[in-house]
């Protein structure tokens, strides 16, 4: 049992009052911390609502004697109905209150999730409506690409086709894939910056280049294809 209910007014009841009366609020302390140990231990299918503790592991927890914490007890089993068994150094605590809270919060779940279960979608089809629904931060997903575009003029107008283009995860796995490739592209072919496209260009057209960089075609300089055709006639 991970959690239990709190009530909000649960520090006006009248036993915790007489509690904090005569311990002050050591001894809510106390109590709280007991009904955790009792929920932690709360295991299984059926759970009981008893916690085995040390007791001399319990008094250096709470900071006290032995003969504080025993007349605690019998204190608090008196007035919160919280039973404690005694044993040398073992100190079993019974919490049955905790049981009830349980047995309502599961029967409370149980009708909730019959009511909502046709509701309830295919955890891929809550992923795909997250997706859908989100809005997709462009600015900062767009700045990390322009810092690795070679080329970096016409921001304003590649920022406008970047929001436009790329709407989600998904599309920005897919134009970070396309800068990859031109960017392979471009070193391969030791292409001069000024024929290198400019951002605002190649952010238009980015989905040209989500092929692989061997079956694009870059541009090529008239310095290049002059000396191709000088070598093609000679």
């Amino acid at each position: 049992m991970k959690w239990f209910k709190h009530f909000s007014q649960a520090k006006m009841d009248a036993k915790l009052v007489m509690i904090r009366s005569e311990f002050g609020m050591w001894g809510i302390g106390v109590y709280w911390t007991l009904v955790e140990f009792v929920a932690e231990q709360m295991k299984g299918v059926s759970p009981q609502s008893v916690a085995t503790l040390s007791m001399r592991e319990m008094c250096s927890f709470f900071g006290c004697k032995r003969n504080k914490l025993e007349t605690f007890l019998k204190r608090l089993q008196n007035v919160r109905g919280m039973n404690y068994t005694l044993k040398k150094d073992i100190l079993i605590i019974d919490c049955p209150k905790l049981l009830e809270i349980k047995d309502n919060y599961h029967k409370d779940l149980e009708e909730t999730s019959q009511t909502l279960g046709r509701n309830l979608l295919p955890e891929e089809e809550v992923e795909e409506e997250v997706e859908k629904t989100c809005a997709f931060d462009s600015s900062n997903a767009f700045d990390s690409l322009w810092k690795e575009y070679p080329r970096r003029l016409g921001k304003k107008a590649a920022l406008r086709h970047f929001t436009t283009s790329v709407k989600s995860s998904a599309d920005y796995e897919r134009i970070k894939k396309a800068l990859a490739n031109y960017r392979a592209k471009l070193m391969k072919d030791k292409t001069e910056e000024r024929f290198i496209q400019h951002g605002s260009t190649w952010f238009n057209n980015w989905q040209d280049w989500e092929q692989e960089p061997a079956t694009k075609i870059v541009p090529i300089s008239p310095m290049k294809l002059s000396e191709m055709r000088n070598a093609t006639n000679a």
